[in-house]
């Protein structure tokens, strides 16, 4: 049975989802009962500045990735004979 006030199951997964995510990729930014802790709106504002810094870094990766370097270099100084 629901009360107004109360939250559903699925409502409190996503919300332990989301904590999760936040400590998991945060880099030890937040701990879980500080996150949980926290206002609502302030909670939702750090989850997605860390969503958009995690998919900037994730293109970043990808066009470093896919633009590297074609070209192989070679040293035309370097000689394979000891001395």
């Amino acid at each position: 049975m629901l009360t107004f006030f109360g939250l559903t199951s699925k409502d409190k997964i996503q919300i332990h989802e989301g904590i999760f995510s936040m400590v998991m990729h945060g880099k030890g930014g937040w701990t879980h009962s500080e996150l949980y802790d926290m206002p609502i709106y302030l909670r939702n504002f750090y989850m997605n500045k860390l969503a958009d810094m995690l998919s900037k870094e994730a293109n970043a990766a990808s066009n470093s990735i896919n633009n590297g370097p074609t070209k192989k270099i070679y040293n035309s100084n370097f000689s394979s004979s000891p001395r």
